[in-house]
């Protein structure tokens, strides 16, 4: 579940197709994926999109996976040429592994003044986890249509998923990630923060240092019926994925970050959505939970799941995820915060599109997720923008926009 927001558009990019809309959600262009990547060849089998505008730069930017499982792996980029994603785009390819021993899974981007940073998560073919591996490019010469050259770093005993922030500061000289590190452990929970930082072409990754927080979490869950998350008229069960981070967002001096958790800690019985403020240093400077502690898989309480987070120019918060309940279908929702609001808290959760059927795709495992996208209009720095899954008629998931004009005081 992926979009971004641009002056005058919408893109959404999704694992069946690019549409490119206006903001008033009228559809302008419906792409294939492998339309729209087709300039970097045929039979690409192109996976777990992202997407963003670089309002510093007046360009989109799209990354995907592609041949996965495969001696052909690779990590494809396209930027726009404008502000217009109707318009040209520039593609490019980075192999994923030159000895072809490996591939890539889950590719996240991020970007600052000077590099776009993906990251994905790597694995021996057919074979067991190897490590996260990062490209961080040089983002002029990728806007400029004459190729790329990057860095790349690759980390083992590290874990997975490191994710790199989109970093709304363009004088901001590092690129900063964030990872889930542990669940629990000594009854603590854990972040790790990470950076690249140095000269362009020749920059260096490092660890900051963790956030510890005195209220552990389990990452996983057991597969019941299918999944975890409850729905309505029926038993079975949607997937929630589990805790790694979903997005990290850099705003007004701090990072943001969101993923799902699940509590109690020890033997979970419900999903709940987790987001951080932390300062570059990995302090906490708030951490909060959107969380209903009643709930369980059978008495209408809510569960909730792949939450994105973002921040405006005032520091208002937007939480963006699915809800779920046994009374309920998996709906798209959001939760809000004013910078004013006390620290650590986020008022209740509202719908903007309820789910309306059963959903049960998938089979064995009802597959949902695995990410969402909350966003900040660049027009003002002040409006708000979530993309959300919903459960649709027919055994289908459909995808909303939510959009929430905040006020400027």
């Amino acid at each position: 579940t992926m979009g971004a927001v641009g002056p005058n558009h919408l893109v959404v990019t999704l694992s069946d197709r690019v549409t490119i809309q206006n903001k008033s959600g009228a559809i302008l262009v419906t792409k294939s994926p492998d339309s729209f990547w087709s300039p970097l060849g045929t039979n690409l089998s192109p996976f777990d999109p992202r997407v963003a505008y670089d309002p510093y730069n007046n360009r989109w930017i799209m990354t995907v996976g592609s041949s996965p499982f495969s001696a052909n792996s690779g990590i494809l980029l396209a930027v726009s040429a404008t502000s217009d994603p109707t318009g040209t785009w520039y593609y490019y390819r980075i192999d994923v592994d030159s000895g072809n021993l490996l591939w890539a899974d889950q590719p996240s981007f991020g970007f600052t003044k000077d590099w776009i940073t993906i990251s994905a998560n790597t694995y021996q073919i057919n074979g067991g986890f190897n490590g996260t591996k990062i490209w961080a490019l040089n983002k002029a010469k990728a806007y400029s249509n004459t190729g790329i050259t990057y860095t790349s770093f690759t980390t083992t005993g590290m874990g997975g998923s490191q994710i790199p922030a989109q970093t709304y500061d363009n004088t901001l000289p590092t690129q900063y990630f964030v990872q889930e590190w542990n669940s629990h452990i000594n009854g603590n929970g854990y972040l790790h923060v990470y950076k690249i930082e140095g000269p362009v072409d020749t920059p260096t990754f490092s660890s900051v240092g963790f956030a510890v927080a005195p209220a552990p979490w389990n990452a996983y869950t057991p597969m019941i019926n299918g999944g975890f998350a409850p729905q309505a008229g029926t038993t079975n069960r949607i997937m929630t994925g589990d805790a790694r981070i979903i997005n990290v967002v850099y705003r007004n001096g701090f990072l943001w970050a969101a993923h799902t958790i699940f509590l109690p800690a020890v033997t979970p019985v419900r999903a709940s959505a987790q987001w951080w403020q932390l300062d570059t240093s990995a302090n906490i400077i708030q951490r909060g939970r959107v969380d209903d502690p009643t709930a369980t898989a059978t008495n209408g309480g809510f569960f909730y799941a792949y939450p994105s987070v973002t921040v405006n120019a005032n520091n208002d918060v937007l939480v963006g995820y699915t809800r779920f309940s046994s009374n309920t279908y998996a709906s798209a929702a959001f939760s809000y915060r004013r910078f004013s609001d006390p620290l650590n808290t986020l008022p209740s959760s509202q719908v903007f599109q309820p789910g309306l059927a059963i959903y049960t795709l998938g089979g064995g495992a009802v597959r949902w997720g695995d990410y969402s996208n909350s966003l900040v209009d660049p027009v003002n720095n002040i409006d708000f923008w979530t993309i959300q899954e919903y459960a649709e008629v027919n055994n289908h998931w459909g995808i909303a926009w939510g959009h929430l004009a905040a006020k400027i005081c």
